[in-house]
């Protein structure tokens, strides 16, 4: 393990003792997370078709996530001079 792995382990075991600590400070900037994740969510407009990545689009093919993100159906056809280009 790396040394934050184990700073980490040995904290929660700590946790799991009643042992552990937390200082105010971190409570409050968990807080203020919590609070700015919760106001991004829940009260700032979404852009609706907008893309994103999103823990469900993890593995998917390339050329699929490229078609989510440009939606070439919706987009005018392409002219006759890019298709013998693309020959």
């Amino acid at each position: 393990m790396q040394l934050n792995e184990l700073k980490i382990h040995s904290w929660l075991q700590n946790v799991l003792r009643g042992e552990a600590k937390m200082s105010e400070r971190t409570i409050e900037g968990v807080v203020a997370d919590i609070a700015t994740a919760l106001k991004k969510q829940f009260t700032e407009s979404r852009k609706g078709d907008a893309f994103r990545w999103r823990m469900s689009n993890t593995g998917r093919p390339y050329c699929q996530l490229w078609y989510a993100k440009n939606k070439p159906e919706a987009s005018s056809s392409f002219n006759t001079v890019f298709l013998l280009n693309m020959i």
